[in-house]
């Protein structure tokens, strides 16, 4: 597979992967007959309907809601664009379509067979959710990243409740046949159970997902070394091996920090890449999170009251 970035599976058994780097769908049949077809890049999340229509949305390069037929064969048919980045889709009970609109702050849901597409809010006042997966219960496990929330959302009326909150960034949410819930993190590679009285149980411990470069930084007590692992950036006690610190990637401002794709140590300094291109932090994320008064994490436990423009750059500053 390419860089797979979602999974589903069809009504017949077969398994489809979103390949967003290269834009592909791809379809692995039962008897191992692998097929892919181009639909753009940025290609994310997969859903099928109760009646096995199958659903892709195309985020970052591109927002676009498209039906794809099953077989691979036909070409994309466009349902919807604009839904700021449509994330993390499911189908509810009562067939529509709901899924997190990253950009707009809310969870959405369409009525994939009226034409056109009718587009309703279900719950809004998020920084910038990233999935709407339905529980056992039929209620909706809502991501919210850049605050590391994870809530319940009533898809009835919109109210919610939160089920937990991490000190790591969480990408994905899931529920098995039994209804116990899942989450998986991107910035540490863990995956965890969701507790029904909050918390997190680590089912796989996650560690260092994507370690690319090192370097050594000398401490007044000691010697360490920092790994570049894309959307974090650990420090290791070079004499020991034992784990210091894990910086996690955070968007937002002042302490934004965009993960590490190298790192590099000199004159008492360490420089780092970003992965994410954290100092060009969305204006609407953090006014989002200013608005209902929330912590962002990696800002020292400060409360964002406001955001201001700094002339002539692409960052913003807290007020």
């Amino acid at each position: 597979m390419q860089g797979p970035e979602d999974i589903a599976f069809g009504p017949d058994g077969s398994m489809y992967l979103s390949e967003m780097f290269v834009g592909t769908v791809a379809r692995r049949a039962p008897d191992g007959t692998i097929t892919r077809q181009m639909v753009a890049p940025g290609v994310n999340p997969l859903a099928f309907s109760p009646a096995g229509r199958l659903f892709v949305s195309v985020c970052w390069w591109a927002d676009a809601l498209c039906e794809l037929d099953p077989a691979l064969i036909a070409a994309p048919r466009p349902i919807a664009n604009n839904l700021g980045f449509f994330k993390g889709m499911d189908f509810g009970s009562d067939g529509k379509l709901y899924g997190a609109s990253v950009m707009a702050g809310r969870i959405v849901r369409v009525d994939v067979d009226a034409a056109p597409p009718a587009i309703e809010e279900v719950a809004t006042g998020f920084a910038a959710p990233f999935t709407a997966k339905f529980d056992a219960a039929g209620k909706i496990i809502v991501v919210d990243r850049p605050v590391r929330e994870i809530h319940l959302v009533d898809p009835a009326d919109g109210s919610r409740s939160l089920l937990a909150r991490t000190d790591f960034a969480v990408d994905n949410a899931g529920v098995e046949a039994q209804g116990r819930r899942f989450i998986s993190s991107f910035s540490d590679g863990l995956v965890g159970e969701l507790l029904p009285g909050g918390g997190v149980r680590p089912l796989l411990p996650g560690g260092m997902i994507m370690p690319s470069v090192s370097t050594v930084y000398a401490r007044p007590d000691g010697e360490s070394r920092f790994v570049a692992n894309m959307c974090s950036l650990r420090e290791f006690d070079t004499a020991s091996g034992a784990l210091r610190a894990t910086h996690r990637v955070a968007f937002a401002p002042p302490s934004a920090f965009g993960g590490a794709a190298a790192v590099a140590a000199g004159n008492g300094k360490l420089a780092t890449v970003p992965f994410f291109p954290a100092p060009a932090v969305d204006a609407g994320v953090v006014r989002r999170a200013a608005a209902a008064g929330r912590p962002v994490p990696g800002v020292a436990g400060r409360r964002y009251r406001g955001v201001r423009w700094l002339p002539g750059s692409t960052r913003f500053a807290s007020e």
